[in-house]
């Protein structure tokens, strides 16, 4: 392809180069991505609901249940890569008392506990070989 000067002959401008091709400016691609992209708020009734809400490429949905119970983050990005994230509101579950281990026995006692059940079962009764050898 034969480029022509199209300026007047004997005049060219600083910096022109007629074997250089032309090229369009391009836009800078952070920018073009960043206009497509977008947070919408839904409110819905279940967890399921809002995993099934389809989305278009690079955009992110923040979904609120209507009894308050979660709120979900999903988000596509430009690629098409799904992530969804749940994030539960309920409190927590109140933590269980503490165990009263005082009615417990511990390993050290047992020995001393049946010796002393065993001595008042047979306390008042004495065995046949006791009763002979008095």
């Amino acid at each position: 392809m034969a480029f022509t000067n199209p300026f007047p002959v004997g005049y060219q401008p600083y910096g022109y180069n007629p074997y250089q091709q032309y090229q369009q400016p391009q836009m800078q691609q952070n920018a073009a991505q960043q206009q497509g992209k977008y947070v919408e708020v839904v409110p819905v009734n279940a967890e399921s609901e809002a995993q099934n809400c389809p989305m278009a490429a690079g955009s992110s949905t923040v979904f609120f249940a209507n009894d308050d119970s979660f709120i979900a983050v999903k988000s596509v990005g430009v690629n098409g890569q799904i992530t969804f994230s749940v994030y539960d509101k309920r409190p927590p579950a109140p933590a269980e008392p503490p165990v009263d281990l005082s009615a417990y026995v511990r390993r050290d006692e047992i020995g001393e506990l049946v010796a002393a059940a065993v001595a008042a079962q047979s306390g008042g009764k004495k065995g046949k070989k006791e009763a002979a050898e008095e």
